[in-house]
């Protein structure tokens, strides 16, 4: 008999210009980094003040996806759903 796999859950973020809120918000999900069935996902959209860079310093286990800085909320979250489901996700907050 085999054991269910667990399912994936992911965290989409889209941000833009937002480095201080996306790293305060990064902070507050630092359990799921231990957690083998929880990733986070951030869409940024072509930050200028160095979102994206901070949050690859400070938080190398989120998987940060880049946009064009044309996405806006619906895009960031399309591009972010993208990735979930080619990471086999079941779950998508």
């Amino acid at each position: 008999m085999s054991t269910p796999a667990t399912p994936l859950t992911c965290i989409i973020i889209p941000v833009y210009n937002r480095r201080s809120h996306t790293l305060q918000c990064l902070d507050l999900l630092k359990w799921c980094a231990s957690l083998p069935d929880w990733r986070i996902i951030l869409v940024d959209d072509a930050s200028t003040d160095g979102t994206g860079a901070a949050v690859r310093e400070q938080h190398p286990h989120v998987l940060i996806v880049e946009g064009t800085g044309h996405l806006f909320w619906t895009g960031a979250m399309r591009l972010g759903m993208q990735r979930a489901i080619e990471l086999n996700a079941d779950v998508l907050i």
